[in-house]
């Protein structure tokens, strides 16, 4: 089982937590939108499986459909049956060969809409969808695990969008109303530069939704080879080795990012050490005891709460045994909505390294 799959069990492990602890987790949902989808029950047809097409598109997933392919061949294409892909988890048998009305489920779908220059035919989003600006005009369809489907039919799209995790019952209402879906899975960044790939291949026959996608990937790739090795050499010159470093997503209960996790990549690609990979769980609680024996060298804070540098700075200050507290290496991570897996990770990987090799005064 993946780490969001753990996540979303943990979810339902812990439904006596307090209110506030559960926001937190259905917090982390939005930014790492990713768990497992409905395992299907028996009688489902293939389009509610874990499966997707990498053959289907006219070319946009498969280079090898030729232009001179008879229209009956190139619909055969498209809804034959899906095969298995660990990226495109789910999706319709048959899907638009064109999308002009698009709903996104997810807000980091919703960026890389943008990112490829088709917030145009974006018709509807989610509440948490919150950038770029321009997508606050949009017509709202609720949350990715409430979404209002009256809503969605309202917006008449031929093309639904998003992550797998949410609303388990979608597919089945999507199939009803004869609604074109594709649903992904973005759990590390190599899975995020493909679900990048997935979304631009979803987005025309003509191919120009692929090659911007590829630009936009070679891109990313190439700013998070930047942001890690200017990490990593400024370890170097200050002859510091890799610090042990602990990405805190909560506070009650205290949450932070094990192996596996986005949070994990981002430290070591920092050229740090997660301080918490050796815990049970993707995104283990830790009590006071465990804390203090971890004892981190750098503590990442990115907890959502009101004024969050302020209430962050007040929350560790009762943690003064910490190395990180007491050489004042406790860095507040102010804006969590870079961590969804979309086109701003570099960003979020270039602010994240900043924290952990800060530039010597």
């Amino acid at each position: 089982m993946d780490a969001f799959a753990n996540l979303s069990r943990t979810t339902h492990e812990h439904r006596a937590w307090p209110h506030h602890g559960v926001l937190m987790l259905l917090a982390l949902l939005v930014f790492f939108s990713g768990c497992e989808p409905r395992k299907p029950t028996s009688g489902e047809g293939a389009t509610t499986n874990a499966t997707a097409s990498t053959s289907s598109r006219d070319g946009a997933l498969e280079a090898s459909t030729s232009a001179t392919t008879d229209s009956s061949a190139k619909q055969n294409a498209r809804e034959s049956s899906p095969a298995k892909d660990a990226i495109l988890v789910a999706r319709s048998k048959s899907l638009p060969e064109n999308p002009r009305r698009i709903v996104s489920m997810a807000p980091n779908i919703t960026e890389i809409l943008y990112a490829l220059d088709y917030g145009d035919q974006v018709v509807g989003v989610t509440r948490f969808c919150d950038w770029p600006e321009q997508v606050k005009q949009k017509t709202r369809i609720g949350g990715f695990i409430d979404p209002d489907m009256e809503v969605i039919l309202s917006l008449e799209p031929d093309l639904v969008i998003g992550m797998v995790a949410g609303d388990a019952k979608i597919v089945d209402k999507l199939e009803k109303a004869n609604i074109p879906y594709a649903f992904l899975k973005m759990d590390h960044f190599d899975a995020t530069y493909g679900g990048i790939a997935h979304v631009g291949a979803l987005l025309g026959a003509d191919g120009e939704g692929k090659k911007k996608a590829d630009a936009l990937v070679a891109k990313m790739r190439q700013d998070v080879h930047k942001s890690a090795t200017a990490s990593q050499a400024r370890l170097t010159e200050q002859k510091k080795s890799a610090p042990s470093a602990l990405f805190v997503l909560g506070h009650k209960p205290l949450i932070v990012a094990g192996k596996g996790t986005f949070g994990d990549e981002l430290i070591t690609l920092s050229g740090a050490k997660n301080a918490a990979a050796n815990l049970d769980g993707s995104y283990p609680q830790v009590d006071l005891e465990k804390l203090l024996q971890i004892n981190p060298d750098v503590i990442i804070d990115a907890t959502m709460t009101p004024s969050s540098a302020n209430t962050n700075d007040d929350f560790w200050k009762s943690f003064g045994s910490l190395e990180a507290v007491k050489n004042k290496r406790v860095a507040t991570f102010e804006d969590p909505s870079l961590l969804r897996p979309g086109p701003r990770l570099p960003e979020a990987l270039e602010r994240f390294s900043r924290s952990i090799s800060p530039e010597e005064k």
